[in-house]
């Protein structure tokens, strides 16, 4: 099939397709012909993996396109080409997983289901690349096709629920934490030793900390990271307010304490013993000032005199 062509109908280029047909009018009927022909198939495909290597591959712009079934037919004459790494280090499997094409990542993962295993040139498997997309339902996919996969780290050494809570792909962390259930999983750490426990902290993101500390394979609520820091001492350094305090309660409800050495003995103590009855009491302060601006309003409405 001419090159061209190719293109041409993987990008929808109506008006490059006319620049072709008056160009050469029987080039449609040349690509019908080879598209019967198995032996001339595989030998544009042989002739595609000696001139893809940094390159886009056909696979590749069917990857990124999502043509199902145009895969599928390439990767039964071509397997090889599901780990052909294009100009951006990509390989199809990559593509199709940042963005979401399911059906295109199931026609990979058949053909040649260690392709998940491969590497970007940032040092990312498809796997994680889904997650910073937030692509749950490939995520899905991959895991189930080889679950190890939810262990490895980037080569920066950051692992998959890092790279969730980094990018705000909080639906994504959930459905890894449900897909994987695995107390090594949870406590993975980067190259910081940060659990995914610190980085929820920082990001005072309350609803996730008491979806984790409530599973059966709970984070460690008391991990030290490099600066001999706690989850709820990152919690305390970082943010103010109720959201604070959310967050802070859900971490000391589930045992954690903390490590940072501003707090004097007796001052720890009382933040780890006393820290709920002090937080629903500023709760209860909050709630009554609400009350209190309600009511006000209420009595002098705008524009009453």
């Amino acid at each position: 099939m001419d090159g061209r062509l190719f293109e041409a109908a993987i990008r929808g280029n109506k008006q490059k397709l006319v620049e072709l047909l008056q160009e050469d009018p029987l080039i449609l009927d040349q690509a019908m012909e080879i598209r019967g022909n198995k032996q001339k198939l595989v030998e544009l495909l042989d002739q595609a993996m000696d001139e893809c290597t940094g390159k886009e591959s056909p696979l590749h712009l069917g990857a990124l396109y999502g043509h199902v079934d145009f895969v599928r037919e390439i990767l039964l004459q071509k397997r090889e080409l599901a780990r052909v790494l294009n100009s951006q280090g990509q390989s199809p499997l990559h593509l199709a997983s940042a963005r979401g094409h399911v059906g295109v990542v199931k026609e990979i993962l058949s053909a040649d289901p260690y392709a998940c295993f491969v590497r970007d040139k940032a040092g990312m498997i498809p796997l994680h690349v889904a997650a910073i997309k937030g692509q749950v339902d490939v995520l899905e996919e991959l895991v189930n096709a080889k679950s190890v996969t939810a262990f490895l780290l980037t080569d920066g050494g950051e692992p998959i629920l890092h790279l969730c809570a980094k990018n705000n792909q909080f639906k994504a962390l959930e459905k890894l934490v449900e897909l994987v259930k695995d107390e090594d999983f949870v406590n993975l750490t980067d190259s910081e030793n940060n659990n995914i426990l610190h980085l929820l902290s920082a990001k005072k993101q309350t609803k996730l900390i008491r979806f984790l500390v409530n599973k059966h394979k709970v984070p460690d609520v008391n991990a030290l990271n490099i600066d001999g820091c706690t989850p709820l001492d990152i919690s305390l350094k970082l943010g103010s307010g109720l959201t604070r305090l959310k967050s802070d309660f859900a971490l000391i409800t589930a045992g954690a304490k903390t490590e940072t050495p501003m707090f004097a003995k007796g001052k720890r103590k009382m933040l780890n013993d006393n820290y709920g009855r002090w937080f629903m009491e500023a709760l209860l302060v909050v709630a009554l000032l609400m009350i209190n601006v309600a009511f006000q309003a209420a009595l002098n409405p705008p524009g009453v005199t």
